[in-house]
């Protein structure tokens, strides 16, 4: 498929199933994110996978819309600004500049 055909065919999904991910599936999609491309490949991210099964109050908390807790797993990506390649010439960070701000994982799954 083209590009511009992938792009101009993409959609949201708000609805899940509730059936579990087979750890075979995840780890191809922790291993695809762990072998995307990122600058100097300094990787600036760390990815947290969190079961939703039992957590739908703490999920509430990050999202607000019952949508969110209907899959069986949610993967956050938290950029990490102070881990991002910085060029020296001007000291401009692409992490920062895309996301506005840090991004930070406050711990609420204990």
């Amino acid at each position: 498929m083209e590009y511009s055909k992938l792009i101009a065919a993409r959609y949201s999904v708000r609805a899940y199933r509730p059936n579990p991910v087979e750890d075979e599936k995840l780890q191809a999609v922790l291993e695809a994110a762990r072998l995307a491309p990122t600058a100097h490949n300094f990787q600036p991210i760390q990815l947290v996978v969190m079961r939703t099964a039992g957590r739908k109050e703490e999920l509430g908390k990050i999202y607000h819309r019952p949508w969110f807790v209907q899959a069986p797993l949610v993967i956050a990506v938290c950029a990490i600004s102070s881990q991002a390649w910085v060029r020296e010439s001007d000291r401009f960070n692409a992490l920062c500049w895309l996301l506005g701000s840090s991004v930070r994982f406050f711990g609420i799954f204990g």
